[in-house]
């Protein structure tokens, strides 16, 4: 990635980013399998957003209540770390 790179809590410049969704929150609520795009219902908070508007800047944390995503991180030399 050049100026199109990915980062996490504003950090890093990742070439891609694996989300993997946690336990479903609150009222959100899981579709059966085989049903694609819904992400409104599996992503939180800035990764939601992120994901809607293309944004560039993901976001990553301890899981609480009100956050659950969890992140893999592809650097620019194709090695994966956790973000």
């Amino acid at each position: 990635c050049s100026s199109t790179c990915l980062t996490v809590n504003g950090a890093g410049q990742y070439a891609g980013i694996v989300i993997l969704t946690g336990r479903a929150i609150g009222l959100q609520q899981r579709w059966p399998l085989g049903v694609r795009g819904l992400q409104d219902f599996y992503l939180e908070d800035r990764n939601l957003e992120s994901f809607q508007i293309m944004g560039l800047d993901f976001r990553s944390s301890s899981s609480t209540s009100t956050f659950n995503d969890v992140l893999t991180c592809i650097r620019t030399d194709l090695v994966t770390v956790d973000c």
